[in-house]
């Protein structure tokens, strides 16, 4: 196909003449009996007699020298007729450099619009190696550090993700904000037959370490939630050594087969990396996955633009922070009470309630005096066909005081009240339960749970299980009514109790 816009051969000018036609009508209306005037032949003047060694030199009358008029140009000279060729000769000038330049501006549109510009046709230079490669990826001989004597063998490895790809616990890799990634290598590998002892390593290199980052900010908050499958959140786990940042947490699966997954995962300048390592009726250990962290950050890192890794390590703490009322429990850090069945959901944050308690606390925790802020929340129990009638559910409040003594002070006289309730009230039975003396962001947690039982008539008693939790300011007192064979285990609750402070900890 021939060249679009190659600019065809000008046309002539219009008006343009030869610059001796021109000088040649100068010189005629200067010297009568000259040249002819312009575009004229020139024509010799009268003759004088004929010398006799040969013809006798023109001349011009006034005794010109012969050749005047014949010098140099005069094109541009003063008179009418100089300007009006003057003016004619500018014009076409200017006509053919707009000609030229819209002719060039559609040859550099057309080249931006199809892809073609200078050089189109031509083999595009070859793009730089991609950080992300088969080669990035764990590897049987990698993952024999989690269990020597398995049978590992690869069974996937794709360099995409599509509707039948394996995903992470607690992670929704495409959800809403997350930016795309450029490129993704998938691999999985297992123990022997057992499809439930395994890992599965997914790896993401986005545009830049920004996009990275945004993508492990919302990840990190989805580890911290667990909405996807359902599943109890054992730990969350405090990672050093690995890339720019790291986080993970431990998930159990609550089927009638327990399944734990220690899911970690790692930003390394562009470059993310993702483990679920997964075992049944035990704990992948966290620090075993982060130094397989380590490996693959350490095979990507210098590419990706990163930090690589540096003696990984982990240490059970607290899950991360969640997108939404980090303050509160998330559903997966109340565990199912019927193994396979049931879910928690929890419902929006009131500031006015009512306060329905086991009638031992001495105070309504809706109008107590003090607080500068009351906040609550339940989490039901839905889909357990085993579960009481009516609703089954824990409820959660959280007052906060302008100072420390405002909190002192309600714990103090909430643990008395309840301490004493046999004596002052006789329907009561309180059992003390384990104390909560632990530490999260650096705050100290510190509380206690018991097992309240009232006798609500002669053939009729009712459970409840209460937790109190102080964090600095912040007073947490939670609650569940339960059944004397439907209820969780005196380790639960207390966990649940404790969690409930840590999850507040975390936002101050």
């Amino acid at each position: 196909m021939a060249a679009a816009g190659s600019p065809s051969t000008p046309a002539p000018v219009a008006g343009s003449t030869a610059v001796g036609g021109a000088a040649g009508a100068a010189g005629a209306a200067a010297f009568p009996g000259g040249p002819a005037g312009a575009g004229g032949t020139a024509q010799s003047g009268p003759t004088g007699p004929t010398s006799p060694t040969g013809p006798t030199s023109p001349t011009t009358p006034g005794g010109a020298p012969p050749g005047r008029g014949q010098g140099p140009s005069r094109a541009f000279d003063s008179g009418d007729g100089g300007n009006n060729r003057r003016r004619n000769l500018i014009l076409a000038l200017v006509a053919a450099l707009v000609v030229i330049a819209v002719v060039t501006t559609a040859v550099l549109l057309r080249g931006r619009i199809t892809g073609q510009g200078p050089g189109a046709g031509q083999s595009p230079s070859p793009t730089a190696t991609p950080v992300l490669t088969p080669a990035s990826m764990l590897t049987v001989d990698d993952v024999r550090s989690l269990d020597s004597k398995a049978a590992w063998a690869e069974i996937l490895t794709q360099e995409r993700v599509d509707a039948d790809t394996p995903r992470p616990t607690c992670l929704v890799l495409d959800a809403q904000g997350v930016p795309l990634a450029q490129s993704t290598v998938v691999r999985k590998l297992q123990a022997g037959n057992d499809a439930n002892n395994s890992v599965l390593h997914e790896a993401f290199q986005f545009a830049s370490a920004d996009d990275a980052k945004s993508a492990t900010d919302l990840w990190s908050k989805q580890l911290g939630d667990c909405s996807r499958p359902i599943a109890l959140l054992a730990n969350g786990w405090t990672i050093s050594g690995v890339g720019d940042a790291a986080t993970g947490v431990t998930a159990i699966v609550q089927d009638k087969t327990a399944i734990n997954h220690t899911v970690q995962l790692s930003r390394s300048g562009s470059v993310v990396h993702v483990i679920d390592a997964s075992k049944p009726q035990a704990t992948p250990d966290g620090t075993a996955v982060a130094k397989l962290l380590g490996t693959v950050v350490g095979r990507t890192c210098q590419a990706a633009g990163g930090a690589c890794a540096d003696n990984p390590s982990a240490s059970s703490g607290v899950p991360p922070q969640t997108a939404s009322n980090p303050e509160f429990l998330a559903n997966a850090d109340l565990p199912r009470i019927t193994a396979g069945t049931g879910r928690w959901g929890g419902t929006d944050v009131a500031t006015t309630f009512d306060f329905f308690g086991s009638q031992c606390e001495g105070k309504d925790l809706a109008t107590v005096a003090g607080p500068e802020s009351r906040k609550h929340r339940a989490y039901l129990l839905q889909e357990d066909a085993a579960a009481p009638e009516g609703t089954f559910g824990v409820d959660e409040y959280i007052l906060t005081y302008p100072d420390k003594g405002g909190a002192d002070g309600l714990v103090k006289d909430i643990t008395a009240s309840i301490n004493g309730c046999e004596k002052n009230m006789l329907t009561a039975k309180v059992e003390q339960g384990a104390a909560i003396d632990t530490k999260a962001n650096n705050k100290a947690i510190t509380g206690r749970v018991w097992t309240i039982t009232q006798q609500v008539d002669q053939n009729t008693k009712q459970r409840y299980r209460v937790g109190l939790v102080q964090v600095d300011r912040t007073v947490i007192y939670t609650m569940i009514p339960t059944g004397q064979s439907f209820d969780f285990n005196n380790d639960q609750w207390k966990g649940i109790a404790e969690r409930a402070g840590q999850r507040l900890a975390t936002t101050l």
